[in-house]
């Protein structure tokens, strides 16, 4: 073993020692050559897949033990970082507790705890398997504005995507299985070289990045009407309430501002990417409604068409009083459940 992998292994197992006497019992056989790396390996696996928590730890530790033996190059800019953080710096996500160990600051813990109520997943957020007991949070390809049928679509592509989650890892197993059962020693160490740890995603719902709209087809008017009052409700509890939802529903929303603004007059392009940074947005409306929970929820009420009304007459009436030169038009959804309260928000800016 190289003197810079045994002195790195060696701060290592100290590190590990707090998080986990039987990792660090591994790493110990290991340096001793005990334990070739191969049975190493299998034990570390099977050991982190019984404790998803533990995976992350040793995830972080591990890259800033080998950090010395890479070039990374610039750093990049994480998605942690997108989150509304309040009073919290993106720089203060990760922090030493005075334990030796790295945690999540608590008040980016509970925005994703909070988040994850609602939600099921984060798929944008996580660097590791979707954790037993999530959902796939999968938004969908639609321009219907009832929220029973848009609630029912994001069921079935949550169902779809789960399905196919447990199909990869089921293949993937079987793999590393093949792998281990029909070589050894350094040829299986060879053998494995490019196979990942962890078992591929999803197409359109990949760790670390935005889930992708998702076609399903939508439900009929008679499977609406065949719904039981309470599998309505939670329906449309499920489309109002969940960030993906909510960006489910925002088509519709925007082909409805659009075709209000073009009706009053307004020659107003749509911006479809990630807002701008502006210094000046002399447009500015939002909706928002309050979400205390399921039983609060109306199956009838129609969000997106009361929503894109009273937008609509707000931004006439800024848009008469203040013109705006070349006009690009900008929705975004509002994800303040923190705070219970969701919805859109639209802004007019100058394309230049």
């Amino acid at each position: 073993m190289q003197p810079e992998i045994e002195s790195i292994l060696q701060a290592l197992t100290e590190q590990l020692q707090d998080a986990s006497p039987e990792l660090k019992e591994i790493l110990v056989e290991l340096r001793a050559g005990t334990c070739d790396e191969v049975t190493a390996l299998a034990r570390m696996m099977a050991l982190m897949q019984d404790d998803p928590a533990l995976s992350g730890v040793v995830e972080k530790l591990a890259f800033d033990a080998f950090a010395p033996l890479r070039d990374d190059g610039p750093a990049e800019p994480t998605a942690l970082a997108e989150i509304d953080l309040g009073p919290v710096d993106p720089g203060d996500i990760i922090f030493d507790q005075g334990t030796g160990l790295p945690r999540l600051n608590p008040l980016y813990e509970a925005r994703l705890a909070e988040r994850l109520q609602f939600d099921g997943d984060i798929p944008e957020l996580r660097t590791g398997a979707l954790p037993d007991g999530g959902t796939p949070a999968v938004p969908v390809e639609t321009t219907a504005t009832n929220p029973v049928a848009v609630g029912m679509m994001l069921g079935k592509a949550s169902d779809e995507v789960a399905c196919e989650i447990k199909h990869l890892t089921a293949h993937h197993a079987e793999v590393i299985e093949d792998m281990m059962g029909d070589s050894t020693g350094t040829e299986l160490t060879t053998t494995m070289k490019g196979v990942p740890v962890l078992a591929p995603d999803p197409t359109g719902y990949q760790k670390g990045q935005t889930p992708a709209l998702r076609k399903v087809e939508a439900p009929t008017g008679a499977d609406l009407a065949l719904l039981s009052p309470e599998q309505k409700q939670m329906a449309a509890w499920k489309a109002v309430s969940t960030t993906q939802g909510r960006r489910s529903m925002k088509t519709a929303l925007v082909s409805m501002l659009k075709n209000g603004l073009d009706n009053a007059g307004y020659d107003v392009d749509v911006h479809y990417g990630p807002p701008k940074v502006v210094d000046e947005v002399p447009v500015y409306a939002e909706w928002t409604v309050d979400i205390s929970g399921t039983s609060s929820t109306q199956p009838s009420f129609a969000f997106v068409d009361v929503a894109a009304k009273s937008l609509l007459r707000r931004l006439e009436e800024q848009l008469e009083e203040s013109p705006v030169a070349d006009p690009v038009m900008e929705v975004i959804t509002i994800d303040t459940v923190d705070v219970r309260k969701v919805g859109w928000a639209v802004r007019i800016i100058s394309r230049a």
